[in-house]
């Protein structure tokens, strides 16, 4: 939940060797100001780290404008990717990777700064420019780690505008 409001969920991934979950979750126009982020976890062992990204200017309705979950990979080279269908969408992926994380990105991409936890690296990607027209996003991710995971969406603008993301980590 977010300030006691619930979220709803894109979609969620698990790793091959079952050491990391990831879910992305959204909320429409939620409440300005410094308010809780609230999750609970269903099993005894490991805890929950939370990331979360704010876009200024998305459309009220009709989010995500698309999304994909991507299937545990063994490259050092990541290129999840989801098909938008308005102009001017930006990208978020939610991934975790293997232990000892490194990550780079394509020029149009920021990663926020990854969170080593246990066995896995946890990280938020998004895209720096609106893309336009609508097209197939990829947002490529290259690292010394042998196995990722994620989930990206897009989310379309409320007028042709630029987002402005908002990182935090808690």
């Amino acid at each position: 939940t977010y300030n006691g409001v619930a979220m709803t969920n894109i979609g969620w991934q698990k790793t091959n060797t079952n050491q990391s979950n990831i879910y992305l979750w959204y909320l429409i126009n939620p409440t300005t100001g410094t308010n809780n982020i609230v999750a609970t976890k269903s099993s005894t062992y490991w805890g929950i780290v939370i990331k979360w990204v704010s876009f200024t200017g998305v459309a009220q309705s009709w989010q995500p404008d698309s999304s994909a979950v991507s299937w545990p990979t063994t490259t050092t080279s990541y290129a999840p990717t989801t098909t938008t269908v308005a102009d001017n969408c930006f990208s978020v992926l939610c991934g975790a990777g293997a232990s000892g994380l490194a990550l780079t990105a394509w020029s149009d991409t920021t990663i926020s700064n990854a969170i080593e936890v246990v066995l896995w690296g946890l990280f938020i990607a998004y895209s720096t420019t609106a893309k336009t027209p609508a097209w197939v996003d990829t947002l490529t991710i290259t690292s010394s780690s042998q196995e990722f995971i994620g989930i990206m969406a897009s989310f379309s603008p409320s007028v042709i505008s630029t987002f402005i993301p908002k990182i935090t980590f808690l």
